[in-house]
């Protein structure tokens, strides 16, 4: 007898009414082409909800599960980790609904179950749960190498996977191919067991499909693709004060940032920082980025200039010598126009050339000797 647990749920499935309840009897081989390709795409946020998005870059293979709907179930790697989701769609609640992923881990094929397979099984409810092979059967065993975390709704639930290479003995580099199974078992349908390939048995790896990375070897194709960066907050324009902002946008993860002012060497930032200390006149500048597989790349080039320094005032010591200079022509003109305003007025007068005497003008004789003027 094989025990199954799922939290605290204990499902008691004899191995015959496995193979005569969920399966044929009879050995079937699974049928060629049966294969799912692990591709290599974006790592998803294991949060138990498939989100388009996150999963658009994945395989699929589908399940046909009660009522004749599709279940979709998403396979991909990111080099570290393979990851398996599953969106089912169903409409009868029940916490001991689970989907679960069967792996023959050495591939080996056989016509009984081997220790090297391992049963993951998550629950609607997101209880996970771990089975090895001992004695022929699967016993539940410790949750490791591996985590998962299901969501659920009305008219369907969903689960993601994230596991570890480590766990089904998976080299990135290394061509790998693996026995597989996806089991989605709906517990308020009679007979509600749904699996792909569509003529797997449980206790036979042989009929089980296969999942390979084909050519990519479970590691991403090499990253040639240089890094998009940007400076936003400078522009080819004027500033007036020395110390400058600069602020840029990287499209992905950098192992390194700099910036090279005034075709200088380059200096190393870990982000947003400021210009500080700039000098007058024009000044260009240029952000580069390295992403984590070393390729770089290169903002635009800014042309910018710095201007401080205001215009010099007049100097005053002009302004004084010109005020003296002003002060002094102007004296001289009050005092030339005193003395020619004397000049004028001694002039009036006539001085008698017998007895020295002064006379006015209006007189041709002294008034004191009669002498002539």
């Amino acid at each position: 007898m094989t025990i199954v647990l799922i939290g605290k749920t204990v499902l008691m499935v004899s191995l015959l009414s496995i193979v005569n309840i969920a399966f044929n009897i009879t050995a079937v081989l699974a049928h060629f082409g049966d294969i799912v390709v692990a591709v290599p795409g974006s790592t998803p946020t294991i949060d138990g909800l498939i989100d388009e998005d996150e999963w658009s870059d994945a395989s699929t293979v589908t399940v046909s599960v009660t009522g004749g709907v599709n279940c979709t179930v998403y396979v991909k790697h990111d080099s570290i980790n393979l990851y398996v989701g599953f969106n089912i769609p169903d409409v009868t609640y029940n916490n001991t609904d689970c989907c679960v992923t069967i792996f023959d881990v050495n591939h080996d094929e056989s016509t009984t179950l081997q220790i090297d397979d391992v049963w993951l099984a998550v629950s609607r409810t997101g209880t996970k749960g771990e089975y090895n092979v001992t004695a022929g059967g699967w016993f539940p065993t410790m949750v490791s190498g591996w985590f998962a975390h299901a969501s659920s709704a009305s008219s369907a639930w969903q689960c993601e996977y994230n596991i570890t290479y480590l766990k089904v003995d998976v080299t990135a580099g290394t061509d790998k191919m693996l026995g597989v199974m996806f089991l989605i078992v709906d517990r308020d349908v009679e007979m509600g067991w749904y699996v792909w390939p569509s003529t797997a048995r449980i206790l036979e790896p042989m009929t089980w499909g296969d999942i390979t990375s084909d050519e990519y070897d479970w590691q991403a194709p090499a990253d040639t693709t240089p890094p998009t960066v940007s400076i936003v907050s400078l522009e080819n324009k004027t500033y007036f004060t020395t110390d400058v902002p600069l602020t840029l946008t990287v499209s992905e993860f950098t192992s390194w940032i700099g910036y090279s002012l005034d075709d200088q060497a380059n200096v190393t930032i870990t982000g947003n920082t400021t210009l500080y200390g700039l000098f007058d006149g024009s000044h260009s500048i240029i952000v580069y980025a390295n992403d984590t597989t070393g390729n770089t790349g290169a903002s635009q080039i800014i042309f910018f200039s710095i201007s401080t320094q205001q215009a010099e005032p007049f100097p005053m010591w002009i302004v004084a010598a010109i005020l003296i200079i002003l002060g002094v022509g102007a004296s001289l003109l009050v005092y030339f126009l005193r003395v020619k305003k004397t000049t004028i007025k001694v002039q009036k007068w006539r001085r008698c050339p017998r007895c020295g005497t002064l006379n006015l003008p209006t007189h041709d004789f002294c008034d004191k000797c009669g002498a002539s003027l």
